[in-house]
């Protein structure tokens, strides 16, 4: 890697789209840490859903894509590289709050706070909630991380979210994490791109970045 990056041109500029959770998350430190070492090249960024992401590589408005979410379009390479993790967190005015957990049969009962459609966050849980046939029912729909942590803070339901988002009011108190007896929420990071895109040097050297990420 370190041998490829000494080939790269001086200057030139990259178009990176992510999804929500990867671009609050993970790509401001990447972009930092790839700036770091290449001055010269300049960093354009749009963070999105995964829905919008896939749309922006359709009309190669974007270089390439980093997401969280699954993705549909058949001309779209999808390389996974990270493993997440989906939790279910509450505020301290919650009855769950800092409870074991619960089982599946107490999904219902909760209002939850969730991501818009077309997330990858939002589509994940769908799905696992859809293949037990489990009912739940929205409380509050927010396109920003910090909406679900805020409300759910503040005791207007139960958030989902990616575990790396809450990491610090977990450790603060303001959340709890709620686990679900047999369910498994975990989900997997990818760089995406059109099959028929010329990636470039600067384009395979971040992409060959995120996939050596310890983030």
């Amino acid at each position: 890697m370190e041998q490829g990056f000494k080939n790269l041109q001086k200057g030139g500029k990259l178009k990176i789209g992510a999804s929500v959770t990867v671009g609050t998350y993970m790509l401001p430190k990447l972009a930092l840490e790839f700036k770091q070492s290449f001055p010269d090249i300049e960093i354009e960024a749009v963070v999105k859903n995964t829905t919008d992401i896939e749309n922006l590589i359709i009309k190669n408005s974007i270089d390439f894509g980093v997401v969280e979410g699954i993705v549909h379009t058949p001309e779209i390479v999808s390389s996974a590289f990270m493993e997440d993790e989906l939790v279910l967190v509450c505020g301290k005015n919650h009855p769950l709050y800092n409870k074991r957990g619960i089982s599946e049969f107490d999904i219902p009962k909760l209002k939850f706070i969730m991501r818009e459609a077309g997330s990858g966050t939002r589509e994940l849980f769908e799905s696992v909630m859809a293949s037990r046939d489990i009912p739940w029912q929205l409380a509050w729909e927010c396109s920003i991380s910090d909406g679900i942590k805020n409300a759910a803070i503040n005791g207007i339901g139960v958030g989902v979210i990616s575990k790396r988002l809450v990491e610090k009011e977990i450790e603060s108190g303001q959340l709890s994490i709620i686990k679900i007896d047999g369910i498994d929420l975990k989900r997997k990071f990818s760089v995406i791109y059109h099959k028929n895109k010329y990636l470039t040097e600067i384009a395979k050297a971040f992409i060959e970045m995120c996939r050596m990420s310890k983030l």
